[in-house]
């Protein structure tokens, strides 16, 4: 039997009931996930009283901004009876951590037949690869969704489709610094309630975002667009057949030693060689991309290097028939599981 990543499904008449019932279904896997969260903070020195005194630093923002994410949240602290703060630092490790992981390939590609698939492979850490995601089908009041997300978080904070027609998917920048505005966790989860890209795009954009990151965004057949969200600036990036990101910034004026690593880069290159020779691109072509191991877009783990990132899920979506595919792990190994938005 092949394995599969957990799926649950959810429907709510608003945030609070969305977050309890989430957290309650997911009360024993967020408990086993903060457990182990916390022996890796231990074993790279990193103290979690001081990550949870920096995680409250946020509160004023998203108050401000996403009341009601944050009601979402606190209705997952009280489903999953798991203490508000320790879900707050779940939300906010990208900003808190200080540690570099290679990570995370996306891309979409338009097919002959006009067909716009969005793909990515979610790279982190090993101790991830069991009990580290979820496949959430959610209903908050007329909003539904489908979302690949991680154990703990807010739905969004990896791949997502709603029945509006947008799907989209992130990816890291790392730029060594943030400001306690926006957790990235709390815009990916706004970003999941928007009915189009240019809505998208408000979020993305807004100066109050608290780190750098880059957001690859699919609406229907009709378009796909990349948004890197920088330090104090932006840049957009439309395609015609297909783009491809990494976890580098792709203007190279924006690029330098701290923010550009070698192997992001060759995994971009990489994906773009194997769409340039195609004649026509599939979706078949996609996961050929994903699948790949010359540059580690399939990410495995290594013994020489046990501090890489792995592949812990991949998944493909197609905005226009609504459906999201999730493989667990390294698509090279295992199959993708179709999960259709009804």
């Amino acid at each position: 039997m092949a394995k599969k990543i957990k799926y649950v499904k959810i429907e709510a008449e608003n945030n609070y009931e969305f977050g309890f019932k989430l957290g309650k279904a997911l009360s024993r896997n967020i408990k086993r996930r903060i457990r182990k969260n916390k022996k890796i903070y231990r074993r790279k020195g990193i103290s979690y009283s001081q990550m949870m005194k920096g995680a409250k630093k946020f509160i004023p923002a998203i108050k401000k901004k996403y009341p009601l994410l944050l009601e979402e949240l606190r209705g997952m602290s009280v489903g999953s009876k798991v203490p508000f703060e320790d879900l707050l630092v779940m939300q906010c490790e990208e900003e808190l951590l200080d540690f570099y992981v290679e990570k995370c390939t996306s891309l979409a590609v338009k097919t002959k037949n006009g067909e716009i698939y969005l793909g990515h492979n979610e790279d982190w850490l090993k101790e991830y690869l069991n009990n580290g995601m979820v496949v959430v089908s959610g209903r908050i009041g007329k909003l539904k969704f489908l979302s690949l997300t991680y154990m703990g978080a807010l739905v969004g904070a990896s791949c997502s489709l709603n029945y509006h027609g947008l799907a989209f998917t992130g990816n890291s920048l790392d730029f060594k610094r943030f400001r306690f505005g926006i957790p990235r966790n709390f815009s990916l989860r706004a970003i999941l309630s928007t009915r189009n890209i240019k809505e998208a795009e408000k979020i993305i954009e807004s100066k109050k975002q608290s780190i750098a990151s880059n957001t690859l965004l699919v609406f229907k057949n009709t378009m796909m667009e990349d948004i890197e969200r920088l330090w104090i600036s932006y840049d957009v990036f439309h395609g015609h057949k297909w783009i491809v990101h990494t976890n580098n910034p792709l203007v190279k004026s924006e690029q330098n030693k701290s923010n550009t690593d070698p192997e992001s880069v060759k995994r971009c290159k990489r994906a773009y060689e194997i769409l340039s020779k195609k004649k026509s691109v599939t979706i078949e072509t996609l996961k050929e991309v994903l699948r790949d191991h010359e540059t580690g877009i399939c990410g495995h783990y290594h013994r020489k290097h046990p501090t890489y990132g792995v592949t812990i899920a991949s998944a493909i979506i197609n905005p226009r028939e609504q459906w999201i595919e999730v493989c667990h792990s390294n698509p090279c190994k295992h199959r993708y599981i179709r999960y259709n938005l009804k």
